[in-house]
């Protein structure tokens, strides 16, 4: 709803001023700063209310930058998920290459005792040979 002027601001005529014209010049420019004032007001409402041309395209907007953050929010979860399985990955990845490493530090050990105790047996062996073939003498 727009406030229409009253009556134009009066000119005064053929360049005499008097102080009645000057107060009317001031009252109808206040006026007119109240009309001004009260437009924009309305415009305001309406902008707010979800009246008028504004408020559509204002809604418009919100409408679409509210599909954008959506879409935006759930491309964010997709990278989000993939981003925990390639972390899944590396870490199953990390604990099978812990676990072979562990298993072949194991093997070694494994083949180094059986080593040192071949060698035991060997010198048992050795020793038992020894002493049998001392005790026949």
């Amino acid at each position: 709803l727009r406030h229409v002027l009253p009556h134009p601001i009066p000119s005064c005529s053929l360049g005499i001023v008097y102080k009645g014209c000057e107060q009317h010049v001031l009252l109808r420019t206040r006026e007119n700063d109240i009309f001004k004032l009260k437009n924009q007001l309305d415009e305001l409402k309406t902008a707010t209310t979800g009246g008028g041309l504004g408020s559509e395209k204002a809604i418009q907007r919100i409408v679409e930058l509210s599909k954008k953050n959506r879409d935006l929010m759930s491309q964010l979860e997709s990278e989000r998920n993939n981003s925990r399985k390639l972390s899944n990955k590396v870490n199953n990845f990390n604990n099978q290459e812990v676990q072979r490493k562990l298993k072949s530090a194991h093997k070694a050990k494994k083949e180094e005792n059986s080593m040192n105790g071949a060698q035991d047996n060997e010198k048992i062996l050795k020793e038992r040979i020894s002493s049998l073939s001392s005790k026949t003498d």
